[in-house]
């Protein structure tokens, strides 16, 4: 169904209005991909770290 706008700049608006709600919502989408990344090589780094530990006890004991 097509709306009818009774003021000619309230269509472009709200499209920018959704433009502008689109945009953040993948800037934040971004921001958690990079967060999760960012996490995905801290682990594996942490990991490590406590392999190490580990080996060095064990190599101690």
């Amino acid at each position: 169904m097509a709306h009818i706008y009774s003021n000619p700049n309230q269509q472009e608006a709200e499209a920018i209005a959704i433009r502008r709600m689109i945009r953040a919502s993948n800037a934040e989408q971004m921001a958690r991909r990079r967060a999760s990344d960012a996490a995905d090589v801290d682990r594996p780094r942490a990991t490590l770290k406590r392999i190490g530990r580990v080996y060095s006890i064990v190599r101690l004991a």
